[in-house]
């Protein structure tokens, strides 16, 4: 017996040296597996190549491309958090030492859901889709005290260096509550930033307009692009030349709206909005917007597609106003789009899906809810409305039923969604454009309010005109917290503004 109690006090020893290995892994040696075949070698090569991708084709090489870049951010990182660490590359996990598994679910996605789960030796960030990825490696730097509160390199926060990493305890999912996208309308100079698409992506949005020059590093992030905007100044300018000879205005005079009177006018023709009712002008528009999706606007995976910004009237003509209210005609038009663009698509002319984003908005008289469902062809396609108080106050909540003129806004957004099906809503705000004129002014606190709120009414995307361009200053505690709220809309603000 004796004999045998220093095997047994050796034996418990060891086993309490294994389950203390278990619950503090050594940090020293650290492997991402990056599951693709050479990565040993090639995870720089494959991080760096977005400007050879295909995206919308090559939906592995884009996988592989976002997961090594995801890579390259995690081991640059973690090499400045710990003291001491040696990080590798492998495309199988490692026998010894501590992994992170990299995995993408679906590789032509930019489904911005992830997952991390905790295994035997390691780790797993699983994203639904590429950008999902991403963010899971961001959100596991987050966990150990990064932050990306302003542009480029001075805008980084770092933790204090150490021996150990936080690890999540059990499998945890994470989802972004606007799910339709999260972003800004750009200035020309800004869609050419890559600082300000890095800070973007280090803080979960993903919606911005196209730029020529960054667009590989954009894809490479799992962006979603969107253009447009109010189109049909140029496409129904009343003086275009027509192949006839004749301009637009005398060849079809019809197109254009009725005004209360009664009696077209050329110089009037833009003051009210197009007729909607008619079928010639379907083709006439479709057929400019087709070739805009095949050309210009090829790598846009939403469209703002707005009537003229008048602030006038609708077409009084009878086929309108059997319609229903301006939203309604809007509708109408916009359906009967929705259907050439499927059948250009069927037909092989429009060689990609894309989303058609529509407009509540006063300066297109779309402000109110539609009287009418919803047409089914535009829920079938995914096509979504972005709400657009561009006269809201800011001194109240959107949601504070005193204020007038936000009550009046609110009315019209529950319009929108007693519609069942309703269309997909993207808020968009304006934060800095228009009256503010590039202000350094801060929306804290009836943003902590009003985009929770935005979320509880329904609304699952938001954008704003515009991010400032340069000099930030106070207005970075803006742009965290709209993304933060645009990620997770129950955040605890005041733990996250004191931060």
């Amino acid at each position: 017996m004796y004999r045998v109690f220093p095997f047994l006090v050796m034996v418990l020893i060891s086993l309490h040296g294994i389950i203390q290995a278990k619950q503090n892994p050594s940090f020293s040696d650290i492997t991402i597996v990056v599951p693709y075949q050479n990565a040993l070698l090639l995870v720089e090569t494959w991080a760096n190549e977005e400007g050879q991708i295909d995206f919308r084709k090559d939906s592995v090489r884009a996988a592989r491309c976002t997961t090594a870049f995801t890579a390259k951010e995690l081991a640059r990182y973690l090499k400045r958090t710990l003291t001491k660490t040696d990080i590798s590359f492998s495309e199988t996990r490692p026998s010894q030492g501590f992994y992170i598994e990299l995995a993408v679910k679906k590789a032509g996605s930019k489904d911005c859901s992830f997952s991390m789960v905790p295994l035997q030796g390691g780790m797993q960030i699983m994203g639904d889709g590429r950008a999902g990825l991403l963010y899971g490696g961001y959100e596991f730097l987050r966990m150990q005290g990064w932050r990306w509160y302003g542009l480029g390199e001075e805008g980084e926060i770092a933790p204090p260096k150490r021996d150990d990493l936080i690890l999540p305890e059990n499998r945890k999912v994470f989802h972004p509550d606007m799910d339709l996208g999260r972003g800004f309308y750009m200035s020309t100079e800004l869609k050419q930033s890559s600082n300000l698409l890095l800070w973007m992506a280090r803080n979960r949005l993903n919606l911005i307009s196209f730029g020529t020059a960054t667009a590989p590093l954009a894809n490479k992030l799992g962006m979603l692009f969107i253009n447009g905007g109010h189109i049909f100044e140029s496409i129904l300018d009343p003086d275009r030349p027509m192949p006839s000879g004749k301009i637009l205005w005398n060849e079809h005079r019809e197109w254009y709206g009725l005004p209360p009177n009664g009696k077209r006018e050329k110089d009037q023709a833009q003051a009210i909005q197009f007729c909607d009712s008619q079928p010639d002008l379907v083709k006439f528009c479709g057929e400019d917007l087709l070739n805009l999706l095949m050309t210009k606007w090829k790598e846009a995976d939403l469209v703002n597609l707005w009537g003229f910004d008048t602030w006038g009237n609708t077409c009084r003509c009878t086929k309108c106003k059997e319609l229903g209210n301006s939203t309604d005609q809007s509708l109408h038009f916009f359906s009967a789009i929705r259907d050439y663009l499927n059948t250009a698509r069927k037909e092989g002319r429009l060689d990609h899906d894309m989303r058609m984003v529509l407009c509540s908005y006063e300066g297109t008289s779309t402000m109110e809810g539609p009287e009418n469902p919803v047409p089914q062809n535009l829920i079938d396609a995914g096509d979504v409305v972005t709400f657009y108080p561009i006269n809201r106050c800011y001194f109240h909540s959107f949601f504070d039923k005193d204020c007038q003129a936000n009550a009046t806004y609110h009315k019209d957004l529950t319009g929108w969604f007693s519609c069942k099906p309703a269309l997909g809503m993207i808020f968009g705000e304006y934060y800095n454009v228009s009256k503010y004129e590039d202000l350094p002014l801060l929306f804290t606190h009836t943003m902590t309010q009003d985009i929770p709120g935005y979320y509880r009414s329904g609304c699952r995307g938001i954008i704003y005109m515009h991010v400032p361009l340069v000099s930030w200053g106070p207005r970075t505690l803006t742009q965290n917290l709209y993304a933060q709220l645009a990620w997770d809309t129950a955040t605890d603000t005041e733990v996250f503004t004191e931060e």
